[in-house]
């Protein structure tokens, strides 16, 4: 049995009660977990697999595979709250989108963690803006040893291209709102 600190990144839907579960760890990188019942009422996984939770997970290796059994999930932090807006799912969709691309399984991906953890950290309180997104691009290009001057450029280079629906989403909302010009009151 693995044990991993692991941020969920992806759900992709396996059967009508399973979930292949993506997740990006600190010590296994980037591991596909099978998590079987996951969607019935009264589950162990209930509340615990939605995207960016961070969590505490046990799983079974594959023998011969590259998707593993999932046992267990310990919440450690979920990604709500009051301050959370549809520019902070918008973003953080966006860096998790990007960071599967980049990394891969069984691969080294310790610094890759820890800025997704950061990044999922700020976006759980703070509404992000275009500076945040263009700083998780460079720190994004540091950690996996890139040096250029176009971070955007050099991840192209790293995974083919980049999720540029995803990226355009995030920005366009985290732009800032145009303020709307107050009506005369009526008398």
């Amino acid at each position: 049995m693995e044990k991993a600190r692991a941020i969920l990144i992806r759900r992709i839907r396996f059967s009508e009660t399973s979930l292949i579960c993506v997740w990006l760890t600190r010590s296994h990188s980037k591991t596909k977990t099978s998590a079987r019942g996951a969607q019935r009422p009264g589950s162990a996984f209930a509340g615990k697999l939605d995207l960016f939770y961070e969590a505490e997970i046990a799983f079974a290796k594959s023998r011969d595979g590259d998707i593993h059994a999932l046992r267990e999930v310990v919440l450690l932090q979920a990604f709500d709250g009051e301050g959370l807006h549809y520019a902070n799912l918008a973003a953080a969709s966006y860096f998790a989108e990007l960071v599967d691309r980049v990394t891969e399984p069984a691969g080294h991906a310790e610094e890759v963690f820890d800025l997704l953890q950061r990044a999922v950290t700020y976006l759980r309180t703070e509404r992000p803006t275009p500076r945040a997104i263009s700083h998780f691009e460079a720190e994004l290009c540091r950690a996996l040893g890139i040096h250029d001057a176009d971070p955007l450029h050099a991840l192209t280079g790293q995974c083919g291209r980049l999720p540029s629906t995803s990226r355009d989403r995030a920005l366009k909302a985290c732009a800032p709102l145009a303020k709307v010009p107050a009506r005369d009151k009526m008398e």
